[in-house]
């Protein structure tokens, strides 16, 4: 056992364990809810990323457990500098975090390790990447290699478009240094869906199927956002898909991060391709922030004490136990997201949809003033519903969102409209 999971060894007889879910999101928002609900829970506290460490070094908080949200938080080493200061953190490690923090590292795993994915090429330089384009015509996707909020995947449907993104990433430099090296790949069709497992570092355990809509516009137009709505399960795909994909994706991943010296301990979570074959689009070191309030809502088992089997080593002690019932999750985003969009908007309504049956509504992008609340972010909230049929979740969950009201609000009308035919 390694000297980290011997650190949190203590772990799995605390009761109770005083616990921090770091950052503010919708989906720390989602996990502090679940977790609120263990019965093993001690003091439980929602902490910004940038109050994380001196909050866990406080021994007045006495905090003995973090679970990591954000995706540049583990990319920088947050779980790495707990540990260092005696407090178990769920999240890899930022070695492992490479795995999503470098698309380009990504790719290079999977093309040693026989993992499937799309056809790509890595280039630092603008010249390079546009030779490889015009040797290369065809539908791409365009990336940037390191980190932009979900929203550095341009798809380029025609070679104007792809040498455009090129462009946009490597010399206007919308995204930043996370443009400073991209990843061109083959454009795959079929079905994209969200696949999440708890992983030790040899062991995983696998959820279920989501879908994320991730375009900002109706119809899977626009740009991409870090996503507009979720569901789960999936119609259409079963446990045996799920199996099968960890089987391909996840557990040769796991292995190959192993050899390279980072074993990845956390939520690996990988973009798929349904097409009859199981390819990666891109790998994420954390849960997904829509995924994850549809997954907390469907979730029937303590969810501390597997994130705690995680950290100790001992998800083959685990079975993850999930209702029956659709889950949804439908966002409300500030007019103008993912570009550009003004914050400060007054919201209202949101009691009057929590009061609807079964519904419940996880704030992300908001802050509250005077006790009233307020636009703060691109994605504002997430309204969550249930129903025995997907049906019948998109039904209760549109007609909560009628509820809520604030000037510019954005809400894709067609989540989950193409898989009620399936």
């Amino acid at each position: 056992m390694s000297e980290f999971y011997a650190e949190a060894g203590h772990l799995v007889d605390q009761e109770p364990v005083n616990t921090m879910v770091v950052g503010g999101g919708g989906r720390e928002q989602a996990l502090y809810w679940k977790l609120a609900q263990s019965a093993r829970i001690g003091d439980l506290h929602l902490v910004p990323v940038a109050d994380a460490l001196a909050f866990a070094a406080d021994p007045e908080n006495n905090i003995h457990f973090a679970v990591i949200g954000p995706d540049d938080a583990l990319a920088d080493g947050m779980v790495d500098k707990l540990t260092g200061l005696g407090v178990p953190a769920f999240g890899p490690s930022k070695k492992a975090a490479q795995i999503e923090a470098s698309k380009a590292f990504a790719k290079q795993v999977m093309d040693e390790n026989g993992i499937p994915t799309a056809q790509f090429g890595t280039f630092t330089d603008p010249a390079a990447a546009h030779a490889h384009l015009e040797a290369n015509p065809g539908p791409k996707y365009v990336k940037a290699s390191g980190l932009a909020l979900g929203k550095g995947a341009l798809e380029c449907l025609d070679d104007a478009a792809a040498h455009t993104a090129v462009d946009d990433l490597m010399v206007r430099r919308i995204f930043g240094e996370a443009g400073d090296e991209v990843v061109i790949e083959d454009y795959l069709q079929g079905r994209e869906l969200s696949l999440h497992a708890l992983a030790d570092g040899q062991n995983y355990l696998m959820f279920q199927l989501a879908a994320d809509h991730k375009k900002a516009l109706e119809g899977n137009k626009g740009l991409n956002t870090g996503g507009m709505g979720t569901l789960s399960p999936v119609p259409g795909f079963s446990e045996a898909d799920v199996t099968e994909a960890g089987l391909v994706v996840v557990k040769p991943t796991l292995a190959a991060l192993e050899r390279a010296g980072a074993p990845f301990q956390g939520l690996l979570y990988p973009g798929v391709i349904f097409n009859g074959l199981h390819r990666v689009l891109e790998f994420n070191g954390r849960f997904g922030d829509t995924e994850t309030q549809t997954y907390m809502r469907r979730l029937d088992s303590d969810l501390l004490e597997a994130l705690i089997a995680t950290v100790t080593h001992r998800l083959d002690k685990v079975k993850l136990d999930w209702s029956d019932k659709f889950a949804v999750c439908i966002v409300a985003a500030s007019g103008g997201y993912p570009g550009s969009y003004e914050k400060g908007k007054r919201i209202t309504g949101v009691d009057r949809a929590e009061a609807k049956p079964g519904i419940k509504v996880f704030l992300a992008g908001a802050a509250e003033q005077n006790g009233e609340l307020f636009t703060n972010g691109g994605r504002v909230l997430g309204v969550t519903a249930m129903g025995d049929t997907l049906a019948e979740a998109l039904d209760a969950g549109y007609g909560a969102m009628e509820e809520i009201q604030f000037e510019g609000k954005h809400v894709r009308g067609d989540i989950g409209q193409t898989f009620l035919t399936v």
